[in-house]
């Protein structure tokens, strides 16, 4: 191998004859037993080419262009233009779709445009008064499954952190079109030429993106930030060793797992992560046709990391969703996490990765919160300029646990309640509602509790009072509050805190999680019923409550949960 060469070996084999390779050729490697799958071809639009097994772009101008030889190298320079997508016009692959000059540009037409053409249709230029024939515009007709995402990558190569600018620039360029989202087929679209002449477009979008890409990766930090997403997807990283991909009736492919890692899926896909780019984009081409499971991802350096991402939703057949626009997430649990995740990927076993790009202000998030979201199936991953940040379940060793109701019967129930808001309670009294020595006699009740209030007393009692008797108590200045086991405990809790006088609320209450950042619109919340007691406010929480949070909350927020 050369020094920045992959390790590609083909292995011509007597055997290979009838398409079969035989296990025995490639030891125990699991890749050997995968079964064997050919892509679908589809019919290519007019005017867009798909290269076949044996074609070269000098064979395909001859042919589809009837050019002639001296015709020929100027017409290389103008697929090379309107596909910028080509970087090497002596190498392209088969499945590759090719956009092909128009007549006019062959000399078969006496059209002195001199643009190319999209499915049948020639690309028109729209040119005012001084303008350059850079600034021209290409009419194309929708056909049938065609997005605009889709356009655009495949005629110009725009890639996902361009597309927002250039879907501005188609939307200037078709006024009379409502909604650019929908598009239908035989639509006539006018796109700017987004091709590398037109620098007065595609440059300029491709600049602006620039300026507002938070930072890049280089080769080295891209390959940590793939391997942790695809880790927290389920998949097993290959590092060591070879790793052998069979070809039909060829031979086969060798992968040198150290310079080229491999994310191994358990439902048989396969993504090589060549961040250094050693990987031929022939050798691409030939597993995107023969395998239907293998993935290449190619970084290179000074890659943004979330177009590294939306990449991944740009690869055919791989079984992961991307959502490619930043969005609030909402995590379920008790507490409810709402949190901004700059892109999601989740894999068919249902596993999510939520990625947070953070800038030279930002705070990764607090208190091992990371580990505690990734325990409920979405695992952080969190990436700014200098650190790449992964949940580690050593920082939520140390826990807090919130207080527990433990009565088992009303009277208990009440009397914690009130001991959790700092009040004194007295159990089983007797409480002397007539004295002899003013009244002329004695009479007084057992109470199960008993408070004493600023103004009056509060007698909670276990048992029914006959009507009259509460009567004789509420003139006497007494407030009775009669326990029932049929309360359910939020309504108890509600019941008891008011008949002691403390303010009471119910609703879903929310705490940001980063309180020294009112920007940041990350935060928990949970439905409790608030009780403002002696000592400070108490929230009861029904069921359970996670640990990790209600250390962040005492920590943070001086938030105190009870959960009954």
């Amino acid at each position: 191998m050369k020094g920045k060469e992959i390790a590609l070996s083909v292995m011509l084999c007597c055997f290979l004859a009838a398409g079969v390779i035989p296990t025995e050729c490639f030891s125990s490697e699991e890749t050997v037993v995968l079964s064997f799958s050919r892509q679908q071809e589809e019919a290519a639009g007019p005017g867009i080419y798909r290269v076949q097994r044996g074609d070269s772009l000098y064979r395909i101008l001859e042919r589809e262009c009837s050019l002639k030889d001296d015709e020929i190298p100027r017409m290389l320079e103008k697929v090379k233009q309107i596909n910028p997508s080509i970087k090497n016009i002596d190498v392209i692959f088969p499945g590759q779709e090719i956009l092909l000059p128009a007549a006019s540009e062959t000399g078969d037409s006496d059209d002195a445009t001199g643009t190319p053409s999209v499915n049948g249709e020639s690309k028109e230029q729209v040119m005012d008064d001084g303008e350059s024939a850079e600034r021209s515009t290409i009419l194309y007709t929708v056909r049938p499954g065609d997005s605009l995402g889709e356009i655009l990558h495949r005629l110009f190569d725009i890639q996902s952190g361009e597309m927002n600018r250039c879907l501005e620039a188609v939307a200037a360029a078709n006024p009379g079109i409502t909604d650019i989202n929908r598009i239908y087929p035989g639509q006539k679209l006018t796109f700017p030429d987004f091709s590398a002449s037109s620098a007065d477009t595609a440059g300029q979008v491709l600049s602006e993106q620039n300026e507002n890409t938070l930072f890049t990766l280089t080769a080295s930090e891209s390959l940590p930030f793939l391997e942790e997403i695809f880790i927290a997807l389920g998949a097993d990283i290959v590092t060591e060793g070879n790793w052998y991909i069979p070809l039909a009736s060829s031979g086969r492919i060798t992968i040198d797992c150290a310079r080229v890692p491999v994310a191994s899926f358990p439902d048989g896909h396969r993504i090589l992560m060549d961040c250094a780019g050693l990987i031929p984009s022939s050798v691409v081409g030939t597993l995107r046709e023969q395998w239907n499971n293998y993935h290449v991802i190619a970084c290179g350096d000074a890659a943004d990391p979330l177009a590294i991402i939306d990449g991944m939703a740009d690869m055919q057949h791989v079984p992961l969703v991307v959502e490619k626009t930043g969005r609030m997430a909402g995590i379920p649990g008790n507490p409810d996490v709402q949190i901004f995740f700059d892109r999601t990927v989740r894999a068919s076993s249902g596993k999510t990765a939520g990625i947070r790009l953070l800038d030279d202000a930002d705070e990764p998030l607090p208190d091992g919160l990371s580990a505690a979201i990734g325990a409920r199936g979405t695992t952080v991953i969190e990436i700014s300029e200098s650190s790449l940040y992964s949940p580690s379940f050593d920082s939520v060793a140390t826990p807090a646990y919130p207080a527990r109701l433990e009565g088992r019967t009303p009277v208990d129930m009440a009397m914690e309640i009130l001991r959790f808001a700092g009040l004194e309670v007295r159990r089983n009294a007797d409480v002397p509602v007539f004295v002899s020595s003013e009244d002329g006699f004695n009479l007084s009740v057992s109470a199960d509790l008993y408070l004493e209030r600023a103004d009056g007393a509060l007698l909670l009692t276990s048992r029914s009072l006959p009507p009259q008797f509460l009567a004789i108590l509420t003139e006497r200045g007494f407030r009775v509050l009669e326990l029932s086991k049929m309360t359910p405990g939020e309504a108890m809790i509600e019941q008891v805190a008011r008949a002691a006088g403390l303010p009471v609320e119910k609703k879903y209450f929310k705490f940001s999680l980063f309180p020294e950042n009112p920007d940041r619109l990350d935060h928990v919340r949970f439905s409790a019923v608030r009780v403002d007691g002696k000592d400070g406010s108490l929230y009861f929480v029904e069921d359970s409550f996670d640990a990790v949070f209600y250390r962040f909350l005492v920590n943070r927020w001086k938030v105190f949960v009870v959960v009954y």
